[in-house]
């Protein structure tokens, strides 16, 4: 399985109540490596009108999603499949019965791999930084074929040199696995539905002939506008809500220093006056982060809507050729900001754009 350290490919789905607008760059970046005219949009069918959108990793098991997802396309009767939940649903069955099936020797192989990978960050960011990164997964969940006591011997090596609990390099390992993911976009109109759905989802592994997948989101039979963008989302993010993440995030951080120093020092001040006041600091401390810290949040969020609302609000009622223009500047866009802060020409300037509708399924705008 090819390992990805980057993925900067853009995409977007902008929706409203007659049409959606698929759009993706060509691009696809694997480790260092930028390969150019990646096919990512594919037609299903016409009736139902569906069509997919690949991202992340181009390939499943070692093979082509665009070779995958044809031969799949070219060997189904989708009027019978009849809506997006089925084609889904059948499509992860032809996933199990026609890709190679890890079992454990390749599992051990992957765990290897991962192995390489975690010393390798320990020797760039030290021990303690990466400790402080894998608290990040102890909520997660470990892929359930992982919780077989079978693999624990196979990070025995890093339990035991680097003090790293098991559970939390599984947990680890699984988002690794995911990371490394196929990802697609299924979306068109189902049969018995006059507005459009999606689903967005995450290939993991076939692990002994079961699937393991995850859904990232489900949207059915919407009837308002959307526009939803994939991979690389921090630009049209920005031009959606009014803020970068990034200073979003810088704001959320200094809020909370500033609260904890303000609380510091007044808690100083009380205890000059009064030194034998016992005070229970940590948390009082809690309560006023939580109920301070919520407001800002809710208040950036609230801010936010008000921003996007308007615009989804306008796509909703917008005919097809502005759809596909908003679609194509919002990928340039893209292209152009990580080309000037990364130097990297990883969103190529060719975009492939179709619509979809219900009576003519998907047309090509360009790039076809």
């Amino acid at each position: 399985m090819p390992k990805l350290e980057v993925n900067m490919t853009s995409e977007i789905l902008i929706l409203n109540k007659k049409s959606i607008v698929l759009a993706a760059d060509s691009a696809q970046t694997i480790g260092e490596h930028v390969y150019q005219g990646i096919e990512k949009i594919f037609e299903l069918s016409k009736a139902p009108a569906m069509a997919m959108m690949t991202y992340n990793n181009g390939e499943f098991m070692d093979i082509p999603l665009s070779t995958l997802i044809k031969d799949y396309r070219h060997n189904r009767d989708f009027s019978k499949l009849k809506n997006m939940e089925n084609i889904l649903n059948d499509f992860i069955i032809y996933l199990e019965e026609n890709t190679k099936k890890f079992s454990k020797p390749e599992i051990k192989i992957e765990i290897n791999e991962f192995k390489k990978y975690v010393i390798k960050e320990i020797k760039k960011y030290g021990l303690e930084n990466l400790k402080n990164r894998y608290a990040e997964y102890e909520t997660d969940e470990i892929l359930p074929f992982l919780k077989n006591e079978c693999y624990d011997i196979d990070f025995y090596e890093i339990n035991g040199e680097y003090g790293i609990p098991i559970e939390i390099l599984k947990k680890f390992f699984s988002n690794y696995l995911k990371f490394n993911g196929s990802c697609i976009v299924l979306t068109g109109f189902n049969d018995n539905e006059y507005f459009p759905s999606f689903i967005e989802f995450n290939l993991i592994l076939n692990y002994e002939g079961n699937l393991i997948f995850e859904v990232f989101n489900k949207e059915t039979n919407i009837d308002v506008g959307a526009i939803i963008p994939f991979a690389q989302k921090e630009v049209i993010e920005t031009f959606l809500n009014g803020i970068d993440e990034t200073v979003e995030n810088t704001i959320i951080d200094y809020w909370y220093d500033t609260i904890e120093f303000c609380f510091n020092e007044f808690i100083k001040e009380i205890k000059k006056d009064n030194p034998q006041i016992k005070i229970d600091k940590i948390n009082l401390n809690q309560i006023i982060n939580e109920n301070l810290a919520d407001q800002l949040i809710l208040t950036l969020n609230d801010a936010k809507n008000d921003i996007e609302e308007p615009i989804f609000e306008s796509v909703r009622y917008l005919s097809d050729d502005e759809l596909v223009k908003i679609a194509k500047i919002l990928i340039k866009i893209t292209s152009i900001k990580i080309k000037l802060l990364k130097q990297l020409e990883t969103v190529d300037e060719e975009i492939s754009i179709a619509i979809i509708t219900k009576s003519n399924g998907l047309e090509w705008q360009n790039g076809k």
